[in-house]
């Protein structure tokens, strides 16, 4: 429930800050550039009562405008707050949870919890997708960040009970939906490695193809100490194209191309090095034992008409007098990549994440530096489908968006106990907000 993405966000939950952000993109559909944005409707959102953890967050349904719990009616939810998803028809909410390995089955219309299903001893389920009138379930076993292996599970909603369980040796590194599945990009547990694709099929049943000239995963040492690393590697996952296609794309601007159908595999090389790969030392991701994590991680977003759009952060350690190592992050910039080239577009060199809204690119960045305990940033910046810039808000500081409904903007600026509330299509701050529920709005994480 963070803004944090990849194996990076799932580690940072214990080092530095929820799960991949999932590309929404079908396998067999071309979409225009942009995707309209929707505003769901009812809005539902995870709201935390005073209480234990365990006791304390509930789903609640949300006036769009208040966004404020509507009425008292509160469903308990425990620890099961990861990889959320809703039936095909709205009426029904899956939700995963950490450690236990649950799943919990929520009737939204009614607002009353139909009861759980453990599907592993113990892991992290952070996806759900409903295909064919089933669950499909990623488990991440013993726990998230790629450190061990991912299990398929696929679940009758109904009598919530197993179908199949596919076993993969590898890690989640990311996810990404399709029309019938998913697509997976895996490495090797404890360790970087070539890179593994999965194909998962509505059955449960899944299909490999290694990615050999892709490097992914995480190196971390076995015991915590002042001076532990682990070294990272994060590579991006997008899905998109009318011939179902999957990309893979390195910090190093290493591209695999894999056709859905035949799990065949092509490589490119961008024309252009992606953003500030110059200062790049080294590659890999975080675990709970390190103090310190280095390396890349990449998101990419399938915009349509063969255009990726592609940003990241680079994270560094460095050592200090007393012998401890700290962390820096620095943005790798916001690209976008024409695969019918592979050629890239720089959009805004600051930027390390961003979000596709409407006919809008929001790009957002910062640089951490704890010796300094600052966080300058580029603001907030809007690119349109012709990739010019419309505005740019809050320059110089390090800000991120909160949450997206509609045509607004919940902006988090540094030593603010205010939301900003941006207007999208003037580009103005029209107001500011105390505090938000997490809203379960489809196509986000």
């Amino acid at each position: 429930m963070s803004r944090s993405s990849g194996l990076v966000g799932l580690a940072l939950i214990v080092l530095v800050s929820l799960p991949a952000s999932v590309s929404s993109a079908r396998r067999t559909d071309v979409q225009p550039p942009f995707v309209a944005a929707v505003e769901p409707s009812p809005l539902f959102g995870i709201v935390s009562d005073p209480g234990p953890p365990e006791e304390a967050l509930k789903l609640a349904r949300i006036d769009p405008v208040s966004l404020g719990p509507l009425g008292s009616e509160r469903v308990p939810l425990g620890l099961h707050s990861f990889g959320w998803s809703f039936s095909p028809d709205g009426s029904r909410l899956v939700l995963g949870s950490d450690g236990s390995a649950e799943l919990r089955f929520v009737d939204v219309e009614h607002m009353t919890a139909l009861g759980d299903l453990r599907v592993a001893q113990a892991g992290f389920v952070g996806n759900t997708a409903w295909v064919n009138g089933n669950v499909l379930a990623l488990v991440q076993e013993p726990g998230c960040c790629s450190v061990g292996t991912t299990s398929v599970v696929l679940v009758d909603p109904r009598e919530r009970r197993i179908l199949r369980r596919t076993e993969l040796d590898g890690g989640l590194v990311r996810a990404a939906r399709t029309g019938q599945g998913y697509v997976l990009l895996l490495a090797p547990p404890h360790s970087i490695g070539p890179a593994v694709l999965a194909v998962v099929h509505a059955d449960g049943s899944a299909q490999t193809v290694p990615l050999d000239e892709i490097l992914a995963g995480i190196d971390a040492p076995a015991e915590y100490s002042p001076r532990s690393v682990a070294w990272i590697r994060e590579p991006a996952l997008v899905v998109g194209g009318a011939a179902g296609r999957a990309f893979v794309i390195s910090a190093s601007g290493n591209v695999a191309d894999i056709d859905l159908d035949s799990l065949t595999v092509e490589y490119h090389t961008l024309s252009a090095r992606v953003s500030l790969l110059g200062r790049l030392r080294n590659w890999l991701e975080p675990a709970a034992s390190a103090k310190a994590i280095d390396g890349p991680v990449r998101r990419a977003v399938w915009l349509g008409d063969g255009l990726i759009a592609l940003a990241g952060i680079d994270y560094s350690h460095w050592l200090t007098r007393k012998g401890e190592v700290g962390n820096r992050s620095n943005p790798a910039g916001l690209d976008v990549i024409d695969t019918r080239s592979w050629s890239v577009r720089a959009l805004e060199r600051g930027a390390d994440d961003f979000h596709v809204v409407g006919r809008q690119i929001l790009a957002t960045g910062s640089r951490w530096n704890p010796k300094t305990g600052r966080r300058p940033g580029m603001g907030l910046a809007a690119y349109g489908p012709d990739g010019r810039r419309q505005f740019r808000l809050f320059a110089g500081q390090g800000v991120f968006v909160d949450a997206v409904l509609g045509r607004r903007a919940f902006v988090n600026v540094p030593d603010k106990s205010w939301l900003r509330i941006v207007d999208l299509a003037t580009g103005r701050v029209v107001g500011r907000w105390e505090k938000l529920p997490y809203l379960l709005v489809p196509g986000t994480d």
